[in-house]
Order: structure tokens, then sequence, then C-alpha cells
């Protein structure tokens, strides 16, 4: 074991006495932490005292003995070492294993690894220009996505943790997953902030300077939203019973054709037919989006909503609509919409909802709908809502 290697090690042991529910660090535990951090930061380029500052913390703590001001820090100081040890493993170790034949400018700034970790919108938020209207990032709500991700760094510990542990547990994400909660929350409030934006300067050329236009043209593209997320929110359920039945009579049957299958739906016996299935719709979900598309234009659009459909700005409105809200509700559980209700008051509204353009008491039309992690549960991004 390296010097380095050894301070990480006496870091992660003092981490872990700190969470113990009865015993505590000693101030020669913390002692030796605090050697550990100074070891770490003389020879880890990129590491310095801003990156350790909530580990520094804890550490004065637990020389005064405050245990139960160490329990309030602990989680700002798990993060600081996560971060500093998943830079070293991956980006400071192997450059170290082989150091003559690296350059070692090549090794990313920590700052910018500490941002994709925590911040999967990191990139995305240095592309966004202000106006008189919120942003799709202003909506996001950080702190969750914070506390989601650092549950993803977790996992990367716990390879292989159970299905059945997985299944239905939001909170538990497969770090590998491209369409995860907080990639698709980014997504939905790029979606805001690009293809809704496009589709609403198309329509306005469209309709010049008629009155009452800029209200007429979100109600078009809110609604639009919402017939979409419906078809969704419908489809995929039933896509994942069709796969299901025919896995279970596939597996009870293995000798017939496939032709003879799944003539007359009928109860799944095995739960686990569903959970593959379900996994099977949320892994190759990109696989269904141009099929969707076209069956919703061709079935599910309301004469109401096809009056801008062959504009090239709506178009592509539509079609990110539906990858989006597909994308949610493939996981499981799936993610949740949420519009302004009229009854609602304002403080209440204020909770999940921004103003658009006017502040009031009163809902005049929704903008654009909050996004829940899942059903009745904590809110990812926040919706738009026009007062009066």
């Amino acid at each position: 074991m390296s010097k380095l290697q050894f301070s990480f090690s006496v870091l992660d042991r003092f981490i872990h006495d700190v969470q113990k529910p009865v015993a505590h660090p000693t101030a020669g535990d913390a002692k030796r932490a605090s050697s550990a951090i100074d070891d770490i930061i003389n020879n880890v380029p990129l590491i310095d005292e801003l990156n350790v500052k909530g580990l520094r913390d804890l550490i004065k703590l637990a020389e005064k003995g405050k245990f139960t001001d160490m329990k309030n820090k602990a989680s700002e100081a798990i993060s600081d070492y996560q971060i500093i040890e998943s830079f070293y493993k991956k980006k400071v170790l192997p450059t170290a294993e082989s150091l003559e034949s690296k350059d070692k400018e090549k090794q990313p700034k920590l700052k910018e690894v500490t941002d994709s970790l925590l911040n999967p919108s990191y990139e995305l938020m240095n592309t966004y220009t202000s106006d008189d209207r919120p942003h799709g990032q202003d909506l996001v709500n950080s702190r969750l996505l914070h506390q989601h991700n650092t549950t993803e760094i977790n996992e990367r510990r716990s390879q292989d943790v159970s299905f059945s542990i997985h299944n239905q547990n939001p909170m538990i994400t497969d770090i590998s997953d491209t369409n995860r909660p907080t990639k698709v929350a980014e997504q939905f409030s790029a979606l805001y902030d690009n293809e809704w934006t496009d589709a609403f300067d198309a329509i306005a050329r469209l309709e010049g300077q008629k009155e009452n236009i800029e209200k007429e043209i979100i109600i078009y593209l809110d609604d639009v939203l919402r017939n979409i997320y419906v078809y969704t929110v419908k489809r995929v359920p039933a896509l994942v019973d069709n796969i299901a039945l025919q896995l279970e009579q596939t597996m009870l049957d293995p000798v017939s054709s496939t032709k003879e299958k799944v003539t007359n739906p009928s109860v799944i016996h095995n739960s686990k037919f569903q959970r593959y299935a379900k996994t099977c719709v949320k892994e190759t979900a990109k696989l269904s989006i141009q099929a969707l598309i076209q069956d919703f234009k061709k079935t599910e659009l309301r004469p109401s909503l096809q009056k801008y459909q062959d504009n090239f700005g709506v178009n592509k409105y539509m079609d990110k609509c539906l990858e989006i809200c597909w994308f949610m509700n493939v996981l499981d559980p799936p993610m949740v919409l949420k519009w302004p209700m009229e009854h609602q008051e304002a403080e209440d509204l204020a909770e999940n909802f921004r103003h658009y353009t006017k502040a009031g008491i009163q809902l005049d039309f929704a903008v654009w709908p909050a996004l829940l992690f899942y059903d009745q549960g904590p809110l990812v991004v926040k919706g738009v809502m026009q007062m009066k």
C-alpha cells in the first residue's frame, strides 16, 4: 500500500467512525485524519483546501468532542471524501502508474470533475442566457439532484445490489444509465429553454400581431405537452404487459411458434416477467421513439393540435416532448408532470411553480408543468405559471 493509499484509508476509517451510532472518533483519530489530508493535498495535483473544507470542519469538531454537531456536518464531509477519492482513483492513480508515458497537462481540473459528479447540468448551465422569463435551469431543484447524484456515486461501490432492491426504489439508480432521473430532469429543463422557445417564436411569426397571441401560443404548446404526456403514460404499462406476457408464454411453452402465442392477454403469474419487461423497455427506450412519434401524430393528434403541425419548429417540439415524456415513464417508478390547478392558493402554487411575467393571487394559465421525482414525490424541476 502506497503512502497516499494509506492516507485515504485513514480518512475512510475516520468517516466510518463518525457514522457509528455509539463510538466516536477520538482526538487522536482526528489528528491522524488531519495529517492524512495534509499528505493528500501535498501529493495529489489539483486538490487543495477548498476541496476538503467539509472534512476539515468535521475534524475540528472531533478534536473538540462536539459529537452532536459532527452528525450535522457528516454529509458534507462524506461528499468531499467521495469526490477527492474518485478523482484520485480515476485521474491520479492511473497517471502515477505510468507517469513517464502520460502528459500531466491532460489531467482534468478537479473543479470540472467535482461539477460533473455533483451537478449533471454543469456544462448546460454555462450555455443559458437571461431574459425576462425564468429559464429551465433556473427551475431545477439542484439540492435534490445533488442528493440523488450522491446516491449514484455511492452506487459505484455496490454494483452487486440485487434487482429486487432496485425495483421501485427511485433513490437507487444505475450509474451507467444515460436516461436516469437526473439526466431526464436536465433534458426537461432544456426542452423549455430550447424547443419550447423555438416553437413559440415560429408560431408568433406566423400569426403576427394578433391580440392575446402570446397566451394562445402558450396554451397551445402546453396542450401539446399534456396530450403527449398522457399518451406515454398509457403506452408504457401496455408495452410492459405485452412483453411480460410473451416472455411467460414462451417459457411455459418454448416449442410453439411465436405466432401461436399472445392470442388472449391473461394474468401474468410470475412477477419476474414484469420486472424483466420493465428493464427491457427502459434499457431499449430509444428504439421506440420514432415509432411512437409516428403513431401519436397519426392516431392521437387532435384537430385542434394539428394547426401548426407542419411547421418545423413546432414539429421538432412535438418530437422532443414525446422523447422526454417516454424517458420519464419508462423509469421505475416513473417521473410525474404536475400542472397548476385553478383552485390552489397562490402560496401553494409558489412551492412548485415560478411566475412567468406576472405575479398575482389567482392563476391565469399554466405555462410549463413541474417535474416530480415520482408520484407524490419531491420536486425536481419547478414549473412556470402566469398569474393575474
